[in-house]
């Protein structure tokens, strides 16, 4: 063996210190973070929402023996009350902008959550999100509803026009069909 190590050349010192190729598993996850970054970022500059108002978190999901699986955490780090009316749409887009800058998205996000990271000082009041009380509040466009009397829907004998009736000339009870 010695024979052979005199034909060879010495290593350089500079070779040695030379850094190290990074693992392809270091590589693939530095790929996933830059993909989830880059589609949040497009989806927030559609939405017209500051970047520095939603963060993101990748986190292991358990699998159960099948190919490495990342949960996506989408952080809400600013409060506005239109963008918790359109949380689900924000992640629609993530996920369908995911997918066109990397078609095996699918393959390694098992699912995206969202976490809100807001300090409860920084959180409206109950009376600055809206004038009504929480029970009066209705859909934009969607009349609320009468409030019923379950007394009278739940007690038959009583000699009472139902509830039900009220305001409607047009009402005509059901008949059984026989």
């Amino acid at each position: 063996m010695k024979l052979f190590s005199l034909f060879r050349k010495e290593r350089s010192p500079r070779a040695a210190n030379r850094p190290e190729r990074p693992q392809p598993s270091e590589q693939r996850g530095s790929v996933v973070k830059e993909i989830v970054w880059l589609s949040l970022r497009d989806t927030l500059a559609r939405a017209r929402v500051p970047a520095d108002w939603v963060g993101f978190e990748l986190l292991p999901a358990a699998g159960r023996g099948g190919p490495r699986q990342l949960h996506v955490r989408l952080v809400l780090l600013q409060w506005d009350g239109r963008l918790v009316h359109s949380l689900t749409e924000l992640e629609r887009g993530f996920v369908r902008r995911m997918r066109l800058l990397d078609a095996t998205s699918a393959q390694w996000v098992r699912d995206v959550s969202w976490r809100l990271a807001i300090s409860l000082h920084k959180l409206p009041g109950r009376s600055e999100g809206s004038s009504a009380k929480g029970s009066e509040i209705a859909a934009p466009g969607v009349r609320p509803a009468k409030t019923i009397d379950r007394d009278a829907l739940l007690d038959p004998g009583r000699e009472r026009h139902s509830v039900l009736r009220d305001g409607h000339s047009d009402f005509s009870p059901t008949q059984p069909l026989l």
